[in-house]
């Protein structure tokens, strides 16, 4: 005896298959055939002879019952079991591939959730499946489980081959992913099959991923943050225990001054190792700070910073404005400033900068009491007087000069000018250009100006600053310049025109009294120059400095120079000076406009001159100067001893 339907064998009596669960028939009893034959056949057969054998006695009532009882119960459990098997999951991977495809589709995390393998999954966890949830918005993330599904049929061994010509399920996600050469991704999902009493069943199991968050130059006072939604990343930057999927992000750069905030999508199907997110670091806000050469105590955003002097150093990510505070001792003397700066028009800021105005103010007051003094002392003849330089620099010589070569003359003192823009913090001193402007007895309604880079060094006997060295200068017309204005000037110059013509005749008499052969060849007429002669020698001489300064080469225009004069040592250093700003010039023209003899053997000239100058950068400016030169005659030729002033027409 055999099941119908499963075609499992079975013994007589059985009224259900063990194997399905089927009712069984049993075999018709030679009653039944006999009751279900026709009646004549019936009626041939009533004269056989009555059965011998004992009638059957009949079920009790209580017999009954039980036999229902356990029948009821069989029939029961037998439903049980074919419900369990039924309902145990899908039994093949087509079925469960569907099933997830489904889900997919209706963007149902937890039905897709409901066929994971492992109840213990850290994917399962409540925070993870939200993020799971939020994925599956994303057309990728749906993109990337329909791909997988199709991987993980073709990797079960399990699957059992299709009818003759019927279209599987893999087809039909076949032609939805593009056909059969759809590019599939690793096995980051596979299908599971478990067998049990209950029959097959088949699970998927997903691999978690992470996402990690990087910046592109990781350097250790810059820490990067990373967060998905709610989850936040740890102190590697790092979500772990992640559904694969396409995910949006917010994170940062941050240090202590500041944050570069980041945020976006990213695709996050890697399992072998963690996905990465790099976070561009040239995006952060930064700023270079050169510190001083000298100690000082800096704040960016009232937090403390420190550095190298003389040395630069970048800080970022910080907010695009800063504000910036400095404290320090220059050169013996204390200087603080503060400002409020934008990153993104000044990249690149020297702290100097904070203290560069202050400075120019104390190097305006130091200039014009030194200045006053030298007045003092020139028309007193007492150099005693002169103060506020340093007796072991070449200032010193400069203040002594007039003392030493022009005793007779007397000075009035109009201004001084210091431009801020160019002063430059050096290691042991300080740069900054300065112009005076005088006038004298020999020339009273002349107004002179001259122009020096003057260093300016500590005085470590007072703590305070002095003037150290001196070399020729620039100084533009500008709004920015410091000026101190001498309220008596025009008193003192009225002055020196009421005493030249008392002074003269005494400076004949120590013309003569000096001994000077030279000198009182000269003025008896032995050498004498006329203005043309000036006018060829100025343009010569003018156009040789050119020479020189685009040469860097002193000795084009030494040859034209006195070399006891202040003008040869002077332009020596405006050479060297111009080579270290990258500066050429062209020499255009210069005019004589102005010609008289000292009657010491040298003569006073004032030029107009016109130069086109070159910027480091060949940048060119047409400029134009009234200057003013004292020069000498040696060997009976014209030299240049003095640049007593330059001014720039405006």
């Amino acid at each position: 005896m055999y099941c119908a339907k499963c075609g499992s064998p079975a013994e007589a009596g059985w009224k259900f298959c063990e194997k399905c669960g089927t009712p069984l028939e049993t075999a018709p009893t030679a009653a039944s055939q006999i009751s279900a034959m026709s009646p004549q056949v019936q009626r041939s057969n009533e004269a056989a002879p009555a059965s011998t054998g004992k009638p059957k006695t009949p079920m009790s009532k209580k017999t009954k019952g039980w036999a229902g009882t356990i029948a009821g119960v069989v029939v029961l459990l037998v439903a049980a079991f074919l419900i369990l098997r039924m309902t145990y999951g899908p039994s093949n991977p087509e079925a469960l591939a569907e099933k997830l495809n489904a889900a997919i589709d209706a963007k149902d995390s937890a039905t897709i959730a409901s066929y994971v393998f492992d109840a213990e999954s850290p994917l399962l966890a409540e925070d993870r499946m939200q993020a799971f949830q939020t994925s599956l918005e994303e057309e990728g993330t749906r993109t990337f489980y329909k791909e997988s599904i199709l991987n993980a049929i073709d990797l079960a061994e399990s699957q059992a081959p299709a009818e003759s010509g019927e279209e599987t399920f893999s087809d039909k996600l076949r032609k939805e992913l593009d056909g059969p050469n759809a590019n599939l991704p690793s096995a980051a999902m596979t299908f599971v099959e478990e067998r049990s009493w209950r029959g097959s069943k088949w699970s998927v199991h997903v691999t978690p991923v992470s996402l990690m968050a990087e910046s592109t130059e990781p350097t250790s006072d810059v820490n990067t943050s990373l967060q998905l939604g709610d989850l936040a990343g740890d102190d590697r930057a790092t979500v772990e225990n992640l559904w694969p999927g396409v995910y949006a992000y917010s994170g940062a750069l941050t240090s202590e001054y500041g944050s570069q905030p980041f945020d976006g999508t990213f695709e996050t199907f890697e399992y072998a190792e963690p996905n990465v997110i790099l976070f561009e670091a040239s995006m952060m806000n930064k700023v270079s700070l050169e510190f001083p050469a000298f100690e000082s105590a800096v704040t960016l955003n009232g937090k403390p910073i420190t550095g190298t002097p003389g040395k630069s150093i970048t800080f970022r990510p910080v907010p695009q404005q800063l504000d910036l505070k400095i404290e320090a001792n220059a050169y013996g003397v204390d200087l603080s400033g503060e400002t409020s700066i934008d990153v993104a028009e000044y990249p690149e800021y020297p702290l100097t900068e904070l203290i560069r105005q202050e400075a120019a103010e104390k190097v305006a007051d130091l200039a014009y009491a030194t200045m006053k003094d030298w007045v003092k002392a020139t028309n007193s003849g007492d150099r005693k007087q002169l103060t506020g330089f340093d007796p072991n620099g070449t200032f010193g010589d400069y203040l002594t000069w007039s003392l030493d070569n022009r005793p007779d003359t007397r000075y009035a003192l109009g201004k001084v000018v210091v431009n801020p823009v160019n002063i430059r913090f050096d290691q042991s001193d300080l740069k900054v250009n300065v112009a005076y402007e005088f006038s004298d007895s020999d020339n009273p309604e002349l107004t002179t100006q001259e122009v020096h880079q003057l260093s300016i060094a500590e005085n470590d006997k007072k703590n305070d600053w002095w003037i150290s060295d001196y070399a020729w200068g620039y100084i533009p017309d500008a709004s920015t310049n410091i000026e101190r204005v001498n309220p008596e000037f025009d008193k003192e110059r009225a002055a020196l025109s009421k005493s030249t013509a008392a002074d003269s005749p005494s400076n004949v008499t120590n013309a003569a009294a000096s001994g000077n052969d030279q000198m009182q060849a000269s003025a008896s007429g032995s050498v004498t120059f006329t203005e043309d002669d000036a006018q060829a020698f100025m343009t010569d001489y003018l156009s040789s400095s050119v020479t020189a300064i685009n040469g860097r080469e002193f000795t084009q225009v030494s040859h034209l120079m006195d070399p006891a004069g202040p003008a040869a040592r002077e332009s020596a250093d405006y050479i060297e000076y111009l080579d270290s700003k990258g500066i050429t010039e062209s020499f255009e023209d210069a005019t004589v406009t102005g010609f008289k003899s000292n009657g010491d053997s040298t003569y006073t000239v004032n030029t107009r001159e016109s130069y086109i100058i070159f910027n480091k950068d060949n940048e060119a400016a047409a400029k134009s100067f009234n200057a003013a030169y004292k020069l000498s005659v040696i060997d009976g030729q014209l030299k240049t001893h003095t640049l007593i002033s330059t001014k720039e027409i405006k």
